[in-house]
This record gives structure tokens, C-alpha cells and sequence, in this order.
């Protein structure tokens, strides 16, 4: 345990140098415990931070299938955003010691993180929830070169909000775009007072997150 301690203790403070040589402030610190969730939103809280960003680990199929994954639970626990960092596979997640060695680690993206957006895609479906994110999007927002507000309309989960009948009507459906469009423009415009480059798209698809 020492031993590994101490090499993780030397990859953070070479992160931390390089965080520091690129203009950021930048500390380093190492937990021990066995709910590394808990102890990363009690960090959280007790360092008023006001973003986490990380790389999950990669699992397969099973093991996020039968494991709840770190990231799932800081997304639905913490009090502030969380940024997750796409890992796409095991050969991408090197060990800690060799995380400033490659372009894809989270040092390079905290330091993009640090620079102005080019452009933020923010996804809104019906439920009250969703708006949510924009509690969140000011400080992000106003860095960002452009703001999408995105609302999927999925004719499937369309059929359980309406008479089964009007679900496969056209029009019916045309009609709730319109209605979505319309209380996207609804939400641009409150925005556009303080983020000028916000649009509103709204487009129809089977499978939301693709």
C-alpha cells in the first residue's frame, strides 16, 4: 500500500506541475477508503468545488450490468456538474502513473475544460428535471461560442403520452414538435439575455441518446 501510495503520489504532483505550468493553480491529494463515490463527494463539498471532471473506469457489459460505476454515482449524487471524460477503451486507460503522457488524459481535458467553449450541446426532453442543467449553465455557457438546446422526440415514448390512436397520426405528432419547438424558443429567449448565440432544435429519432 505504501508503495503505491507513494507512485500515485508522484503521478498527481507531476499533474498537478503541469496544470501549474500551463497558468491554472493545481494541488494534489490521495484518499484512502473503500467507497471511493462518498469520499469523492465529501471532497467535493468540503473543497466547495464547483465541477467534477473525470474518466471512468471501462468495464464490460457484466460488470455494468451487476456494479453501479463511480461516475453513475457522483452524476446522481453530487451538487455540481459533472464532466465525464470518454474513455473508449482499456488500452486508453493507462495507469495513473502515465496519465500526462497521453493527449486523451485528464489533463488535457481540464486544461480545454479551462479554455472558452466552442460549443455546448444542452439535451431537454418534457420531463421537469431536464431544466435542471440550466441552473448549471451560466458560468459554462458564457465561454461557449454557441449553446444547441436539443429535444429528441421519440414516437414510441410519444405513444404512451397520448391516445394511442393520435400516436401514429402525422399531424398529431407534427403538432407536439411545434409544441416543442415552441417551448424550446420559449427557453433560447430567456437565455439569450445573458448567452446571445443559443439555438433550438428539435429533431425526431427512435433511439435518444444515438
Amino acid at each position: 500500500v505504501a508503495a503505491v501510495r507513494s507512485r500515485v503520489d508522484r503521478a498527481l504532483t507531476n499533474v498537478a506541475d503541469e496544470i501549474e505550468a500551463a497558468g491554472l493553480q493545481g494541488r494534489s491529494s490521495v484518499l484512502e477508503g473503500s467507497d471511493v463515490a462518498e469520499l469523492l463527494l465529501g471532497q467535493a463539498r468540503e473543497r466547495d468545488t464547483r465541477m467534477i471532471l473525470m474518466a471512468p473506469r471501462p468495464r464490460s457489459a457484466l460488470e455494468r450490468s451487476l456494479l453501479r460505476s463511480v461516475a453513475d454515482r457522483l452524476i446522481r449524487n453530487a451538487e455540481t456538474p459533472v464532466v465525464v471524460v470518454p474513455v473508449r477503451n482499456h488500452s486508453e486507460h493507462r495507469t495513473l502513473a502515465h496519465a500526462t503522457e497521453f493527449p486523451s488524459g485528464l489533463v488535457a481535458a481540464a486544461l480545454r475544460a479551462a479554455r472558452p467553449l466552442r460549443r455546448l450541446l444542452v439535451p431537454i426532453d418534457d420531463s421537469p428535471h431536464a431544466l435542471r442543467a440550466l441552473n448549471a449553465l451560466g458560468p459554462i455557457a458564457r465561454a461557449a461560442d454557441e449553446v444547441i438546446l436539443l429535444h429528441v422526440v421519440v414516437p414510441a415514448t410519444l405513444a404512451r403520452i397520448v391516445e394511442p390512436a393520435a400516436a401514429d397520426d402525422r399531424s398529431s405528432l407534427g403538432r407536439y414538435v411545434r409544441e416543442a419547438c415552441d417551448r424550446l424558443e420559449g427557453i433560447a429567449e430567456q437565455l439569450r439575455v445573458s448567452i446571445p448565440a443559443v439555438r433550438r432544435v428539435v429533431v425526431e429519432a427512435d433511439d435518444a441518446a444515438a
